[in-house]
């Protein structure tokens, strides 16, 4: 279901564009609500408390979607649903994968205003030679940059992978870097 809610007209008042959009509060969760302000003259500030379960802002800047997780992110695990009914990113998450092509692979992302730090435990696996690094991250950022620290790392053959973080727009993304050409990873993330 999607409600597009109009621009307010030189006529209108805010309260009345205000009533319209609390009309759908019951169901904002599931509601894409669209004011596209910079074409019409009058008041579009939204003033007072809006809640959201998640915030998207388009590519054009008088475009804004406001959204619930999806069905699939919420069956994923990267998001649990509060007491009082709102879901959030789990601080804790365990992915794996296989990456072909090992330079600065991304093996983990998210979004950076929703942790300021992350701890990591990671196994790398060289499918073609049954070789094993593991290793502890922790890493914190500051908005700025991202401050990584790798420890108790440990390999059976030979150490074939190291790890990087960096800040990419407003996602957090940590690397991988390896001189073998596949390899396959998992990890579990616990973030504060």
């Amino acid at each position: 279901m999607v409600a597009n809610i109009a621009n307010t007209n030189l006529t209108n008042t805010f309260d009345y564009w205000r009533n319209r959009t609390n009309e759908c509060a019951d169901v904002l969760s599931s509601i894409v609500v669209t004011c596209d302000s910079n074409t019409t003259p009058g008041n579009a500030h939204i003033t007072g408390t809006m809640w959201s379960n998640g915030v998207c802002i388009g590519n054009n800047t008088v475009n804004t979607t406001i959204y619930a997780p999806t069905n699939a992110q919420k069956s994923s695990g990267d998001y649990f649903l509060n007491a009082d009914g709102t879901w959030v990113l789990s601080p804790t998450q365990t992915s794996n994968g296989t990456i072909i092509g090992g330079a600065n692979a991304v093996i983990d992302e998210w979004p950076m205003d929703s942790f300021a730090a992350a701890d990591y435990f990671i196994v790398i696996k060289d499918p073609a030679t049954t070789s094993y690094v593991t290793t502890k991250l922790t890493l914190v950022h500051d908005d700025i940059a991202v401050y990584l620290t790798e420890y108790a790392t440990l390999w059976n053959k030979t150490k074939f992978a190291s790890f990087d973080a960096i800040k990419d727009g407003t996602n957090i993304k940590v690397l991988a870097r390896t001189n073998v050409a596949t390899f396959q990873y998992k990890l579990s993330r616990n973030a504060l």
